[in-house]
């Protein structure tokens, strides 16, 4: 069990829960909703062997949604696995099918 420290409750201690490591990235990412077509541009926060973290501006991706995305390292599928809202601006985790 790793510990970290919770931004939400300072000196707070929680689980580190990751299966694989995550890898720093930067660089753009654009997001196309599969349902409505919608797209959204984002900055890369960091990839794994499995998905990426990104931000954006208002509004958040939709949890649970698919989405068509492209970054410097990968193109494909996506799901949103979770996203929060972090002064003002928003952060998701995508799982990639």
């Amino acid at each position: 069990m790793k510990p970290l420290s919770s931004q939400s409750r300072p000196g707070a201690l929680v689980q580190e829960r990751r299966a694989e490591p995550r890898h720093d990235a930067q660089g753009q990412v654009m997001i196309t909703d599969e349902a409505t077509g919608v797209c959204m541009i984002g900055e890369l926060m960091d990839t794994s062997d499995s998905g990426f973290r990104a931000s954006f501006s208002l509004p958040a991706p939709t949890s649970g949604s698919t989405y068509r995305f492209e970054h410097p390292f990968a193109t494909g599928t996506a799901r949103v696995v979770w996203s929060r809202i972090i002064d003002g601006a928003a952060e998701a985790g995508f799982f990639v099918r």
